[in-house]
């Protein structure tokens, strides 16, 4: 096992960043971990148990990993807004490889915000309420679903995309809007794994990983929001406790074709647009990426 990340996927936040994780461990070189989110970067404390903790004491011992595979890829989603965590990467792999998507940020806060509610960490019934209340104190203290549920704020790339550009490389550093990476998913995948100088592979792009999906119970959701298990690490080991926490999600998931899908209010997109427009053309110019095209809602004159 090499003990190295040589790619890490940092972000944005539902912007597809867990299946494009999933699928490129479906190359023959490659493994990744098997919890949702890489847990070294998570906060200080984990980061201080080192990168070789993680690697033999979780990555080993995952379905996911394969002796014979030479490269490790990970996935952080929410480390392209912390910049100490960023500096701790670049220490560990100074030719570590950095894989941003972005997605526009108005789909992106509505998606975050149905997904912070299907996890238990959102207690307010409406988007509106999120967006106009926001009222921390609903979170009770607990900082991880406060950054989870900063619909705003991780949805502002400007400043943690320059902040990157100075971290790293500009040939280490590879951004892609999530709304034209899906149009040919098969090519930005083998762009990806091109940084770490593999050659083209056939990605079994009809796999689908982390469906979008609603829940029954909503009570369920809130016994099983992250933070609530922590007895469950002390008794049953990661691989297992991955699973039972899977399959007892899916157990609580309903299609979207089971339940009438949720749209914004037309009003609240256009205090968005409005909001987030000052952002939009710097990031265009900063990213070269044609983001006028895929989110033109920004660009139309009222």
């Amino acid at each position: 096992m090499e003990n190295r990340i040589a790619l890490m996927i940092v972000g944005a936040q539902k912007a597809g960043t867990t299946s494009l994780n999933n699928y490129l461990a479906q190359h023959t070189n490659i493994y990744t971990h098997q919890t949702l989110e890489f847990g070294l970067f998570r906060d200080e404390v984990e980061y201080k148990k080192g990168l070789d903790f993680f690697l033999q004491n979780t990555i080993a011992k995952s379905d996911k990993y394969n002796p014979e595979k030479k490269f490790f890829i990970a996935k952080r989603v929410g480390l392209m807004h912390n910049e100490e965590m960023l500096l701790n990467l670049r220490a560990l792999n100074p030719d570590v490889k950095i894989v941003a998507v972005l997605r526009n940020p108005i789909d992106r806060a509505f998606s975050a915000f149905w997904y912070c509610r299907k996890t238990g960490m959102e207690p307010y019934l409406s988007f509106e309420d999120a967006i106009y209340k926001n009222e921390k104190a609903r979170f009770k203290g607990n900082k991880r679903w406060e950054r989870n549920c900063d619909y705003l704020g991780r949805s502002i790339y400007l400043p943690y995309i320059q902040k990157m550009k100075t971290i790293f490389p500009p040939d280490n550093l590879k951004i892609f809007l999530f709304e034209e990476m899906v149009t040919d998913l098969n090519k930005a995948l083998n762009e990806i794994i091109s940084m770490i100088h593999l050659s083209p592979f056939p990605f079994n792009t009809k796999e689908k990983y982390n469906e979008r999906t609603e829940v029954k119970s909503n009570l369920f959701s809130k016994i099983m929001r992250p933070g609530q298990n922590n007895v469950l690490k002390s008794i049953i080991p990661l691989k297992y406790r991955s699973h039972l926490r899977r399959n007892l999600k899916k157990i609580n998931e309903a299609r979207p074709d089971q339940k009438q899908p949720i749209k914004m209010l037309p009003e609240t997109r256009l205090y968005l647009q409005e909001f987030f427009k000052p952002q939009i053309e710097p990031l265009m110019a900063i990213t070269k990426l044609p983001i006028d095209k895929y989110w033109s809602e920004f660009f139309n004159e009222a």
